[in-house]
């Protein structure tokens, strides 16, 4: 079932548009706004990215860096706590 308290966009890749992502997606939950980037381990955020994570931050939300699956289900179980 879907939490009627929350909403998620995945950001659309710009491709070889030559566009900048700030993030890959974001998750509004229980009022609480959360940017989310993707990453394959060992690579990272590029610069413009973590400027708008810490931005995201700055304004009064969380931001996080997923990695792989036990990232993302500690990173979920977080944002619960967060948000409840």
């Amino acid at each position: 079932m879907k939490d009627p308290k929350s909403f998620w966009y995945k950001i659309p890749d710009t491709g070889k548009l030559g566009g900048k992502k700030p993030f890959d997606g974001f998750l509004v939950m229980n009022k609480i706004f959360f940017a989310i980037e993707f990453k394959i381990r060992g690579s990272k955020p590029t610069p413009y990215q973590r400027a708008n994570l810490a931005r995201a931050k700055m304004a009064g939300g969380e931001s996080f860096v997923i990695y792989d699956t036990d990232d993302m289900d500690k990173i979920i179980d977080n944002m619960y706590k967060f948000a409840y």
